[in-house]
């Protein structure tokens, strides 16, 4: 006997003591078979031929006939095979088959006896097609008429007509951004003719600092007034955005050009592999930054702040997830902090241009002054700060009428940027002296922004694309040459087939398209599930139901990313669990000429870094409250996957 067909049988029929007599060849032999030991009340007689018999024993009067019909060759069964189930006596060719005569009943039973009799046939019924099933994979697998391999189910396809070519954002290439310089080089920290006027103002500049772009307000906290300031003499919302971009030309960098362009400059802070060379360019960056601003604001606004003195104060944005509430370890808040400081005391050097060495030397300047070094100039005491993004963002609409005092005011926020997808569930407390406490329940940081999904997509592409015909080699090309920068304006294709025109792609179900299964595997798990659903965690159902959301940032343009605003309504399962989105709307002390409404939200950070007073930030610990219990989506077999929570 095979110890393999043995095996098959006993792994099929889950029951170790089975011992049957199976002969297999590759030609169809006389049917052999040996009678079989007891299984669990029941004989099993096998036989690996053409056809696949079993015969089923019951006590004596009640023994059933089965007869599996043979599979059809080259056909691999998709659903249960069928079978004949006859209460009838076996007979020899040619005879009649005489049903077997049942034995009068003897009675009605108790309903033990009922209980018992209805378990015994369902145990009779499951042992039954447990020897069928075995069956059916020993005579497919060994039997003469072996069906053939079925191939596997593609989960997509892809036509490609002989006129498809790549969209046109992989021919454009990040250009040298069009920045319009001020007509004050902005070197100086004040405007000209002030000295010694008693006239003081506090000025806060909040610095968005963006992975793609940077927005800068200024704020006036006396006056209440709020400037945004442009960096180019584009339209709407593009004036107001600065490529997130240093260029360098031998040891030397700008704004306006060179030949090496540095990206990425706020991941690198953030990333744990940083090096002094990041946290360097990072500041000279921002000093640039911060000499464009103060030049604009003594061109701009020079009447309105003749023989006014300032008093600076920087506020620099950081990702909540990154916000350490721990003051004996605050690693990357000490770190955007350096970056800050050092930026402030570039911008003031008399150099119409900086170079490495310089910057090194103030970098370590501005870390002496941190760790608690005596200023030696005005310049070096200035105020620095760093908040983080989410709480700034928010402060628009707690300065409108719309905010309520005395309400929970419990949000989340949602801000979805070109490198990160941002989001928190936090509470919002009005504390004494016009400042603000932040308590902070859930927050997360994923790197599943507009950037990463574009990478992704080209990935997805480059894959599909191998191993195919012209012009599958000529695109494939095109993808692997294009550029992924994080400080690209533009906008990439809503949608997979839009990547490339003259293709037809075609997917076995909707879940299974890869726009799909990103959105939902990582943005609405992160953002519906490591949010809001582990607020629960902290809060009762009373407090998370209907709670206001804010989807803020630039990828919230995008159709893909809006999808949010529908999810967060529904959570199966927990029919109260949602999120209602709000727009935020414009502050009326901001002053940004050519800035329309549905565009405020790219500036909300800015604006608030330039306003807010924070008060205490701390993370929630859970309350101690009876939660509704959790439930499960029933098709799951209640079991909750890592994609709902």
């Amino acid at each position: 006997m095979s110890k393999s067909i043995k095996q098959a049988l006993q792994d099929a029929l889950g029951n170790k003591a089975l011992k049957t007599a199976v002969t297999a060849k590759k030609q169809a032999p006389p049917p052999v078979a040996k009678p079989s030991v007891p299984v669990a009340g029941y004989q099993v007689t096998a036989k690996v031929t053409g056809k696949a018999r079993v015969t089923l024993s019951l006590p004596p009067g009640k023994a059933r006939y089965v007869v599996l019909k043979p599979v059809p060759k080259g056909v691999l069964p998709i659903a249960p095979p069928i079978f004949e189930d006859r209460n009838l006596v076996r007979a020899k060719p040619g005879k009649q088959r005489v049903p077997l005569p049942r034995p009068p009943s003897g009675g009605r039973l108790s309903a033990a006896q009922a209980i018992n009799k209805t378990r015994m046939a369902q145990q009779a019924r499951k042992a039954e097609i447990q020897a069928q099933q075995a069956l059916v994979h020993l005579a497919n697998a060994y039997g003469t008429n072996k069906p053939a391999p079925l191939p596997a189910l593609s989960l997509w396809k892809l036509e490609i007509e002989p006129t498809a070519v790549p969209n046109g954002f992989f021919a454009a290439r990040p250009a040298q951004y069009d920045v319009t310089s001020p007509p004050n080089s902005g070197i100086s920290e004040q405007m000209p003719g002030t000295d010694g006027s008693d006239d003081e103002r506090e000025v806060v500049i909040g610095l968005d600092f963006g992975t793609s772009s940077v927005k800068v307000i200024v704020g006036d906290l006396a006056a209440g007034s709020a400037f945004a300031v442009p960096f180019s003499n584009s339209e709407g919302i593009d004036r107001y955005l600065l490529p997130s971009r240093l260029w360098q030309a031998n040891d030397r960098f700008s704004l306006l050009g060179g030949f090496t362009a540095h990206r990425d400059l706020k991941l690198s802070l953030l990333s744990e592999g940083h090096t002094p060379d990041d946290v360097q360019r990072a500041a000279v960056f921002l000093a640039l930054v911060l000499r464009h601003v103060r030049g604009w604001l003594f061109s701009v606004h020079a009447e309105t702040y003749a023989n006014t003195r300032f008093v600076w104060k920087v506020v620099l944005g950081i990702p909540a997830k990154s916000y350490e509430v721990n003051p004996e370890q605050p690693f990357l808040t000490k770190r955007f902090k350096l970056v800050a400081q050092a930026a402030w005391l570039l911008a003031g050097k008399r150099l119409k241009e900086i170079d490495g060495a310089t910057a090194g030397a103030v970098v370590t300047r501005a870390g002496q002054l941190l760790d608690g070094a005596a200023p030696k100039s005005e310049s070096e005491e200035i105020e620095v700060d760093v908040v983080p993004e989410l709480s700034a963002q928010i402060y628009g609409f707690l300065k409108s009428t719309r905010f309520d005092r005395n309400g929970f005011n419990h949000f989340m926020m949602v801000d979805v940027g070109a490198g990160t997808v941002d989001s928190s569930l936090f509470q919002v407390v009005q504390g004494s002296r016009g400042k603000w406490n932040f308590k902070f329940y859930t927050n997360n940081v994923q790197q599943i922004g507009v950037m990463n999904l574009h990478r992704y997509r080209v990935q997805w592409w480059a894959d599909a694309l191998k191993g195919r015909p012209d012009p599958a080699p000529g695109m494939l090309k095109i993808l692997g040459q294009s550029e992924f920068p994080t400080d690209f304006l533009g906008r990439i294709p809503e949608c997979l087939e839009d990547y490339i025109s003259g293709t037809r792609l075609s997917f076995g179900s909707k879940e299974k398209h890869p726009d799909q299964e990103f959105f939902k595997k990582r943005v609405v798990a992160q953002v519906r599930g490591a949010t809001l659903y582990r607020a629960r965690d902290f809060l009762d159902q009373y407090k998370l139901a209907g709670i206001p959301v804010f989807l803020c940032g630039g990828g919230v343009r995008m159709k893909f990313y809006r999808q949010l605003e529908e999810e967060l309504k529904y959570f199966e399962g927990f029919t109260w669990l949602k999120a209602i989105a709000r727009p935020l709307g414009v502050p009326a002390n901001l002053q940004a000429p050519g800035l329309v409404s549905e565009d405020y939200d790219r500036l909300s950070v800015a604006f608030g870094l330039s306003f807010l007073d924070v008060g205490e930030i701390v993370r929630a610990l859970p309350e101690p409250f009876v939660a509704p219990p959790r439930r499960a989506d029933p098709s799951s077999g209640g079991y909750i996957s890592k994609d709902d929570v």
